[in-house]
């Protein structure tokens, strides 16, 4: 699970943020825990986390470059030859279903989600490799554009509202709304 941006645009700590009386982050995790075995916090040194649960390592990536590729590498070189199913902090909305679909369909360099014809390269499984692509890439580079180039597979999604990213308070109304229409 991916931590490490900044929370610009949604004006404080990105992780922490409330989301229906939850850190931000707590969602992401618990999808995580109902497909991996093992579940690990990649961000940056000074991102502020909620307190530890004990059950989620923490991988400090290094500081520069402020890139959100630059945490999938961080975690594609600790994990050894493991493939990482990769989820961006603020993305509460991504189902169970969706990412089991993105571990069966990680071939070649892995598999990103797309939704609406937009492909969301913080909701993947990248395999090993991948991780010659992501060792020197263009740090003003989108990051579409560099897993594009990896030539990952794509695992299209009916429903948009997966792969909604909280950056902005309008957007956790948004969130708040598909959870509530998901119970």
């Amino acid at each position: 699970m991916l931590a490490g941006g900044a929370g610009r645009r949604i004006a404080g700590d990105k992780a922490v943020v409330e989301l229906a009386g939850r850190p931000l982050v707590t969602y992401p995790v618990a999808a995580l825990r109902l497909v991996c075995d093992e579940v690990v916090v990649v961000a940056k040194r000074d991102t502020v986390l909620p307190p530890p649960s004990g059950e989620s390592a923490v991988w400090a990536e290094p500081d520069e470059p402020r890139h959100p590729l630059a945490g999938v590498r961080h975690a594609l070189r600790t994990a050894g030859q493991r493939n990482v199913l990769v989820l961006a902090c603020d993305m509460p909305c991504v189902p169970e279903a969706l990412l089991r679909a993105l571990v069966e369909a990680a071939t070649g360099a892995g598999a990103v989600a797309r939704a609406g014809g937009i492909v969301q390269p913080l909701c993947a499984c990248y395999t090993p490799l991948a991780l010659p692509g992501l060792m020197h890439f263009d740090p003003t580079a989108r990051a579409t554009d560099v897993i594009e180039a990896l030539g990952v597979a794509h695992v299209d999604w009916e429903d948009e509202d997966a792969l909604l990213s909280v950056n902005a308070p309008e957007d956790l109304l948004r969130a708040h709304h598909v959870l509530l229409s998901r119970t």
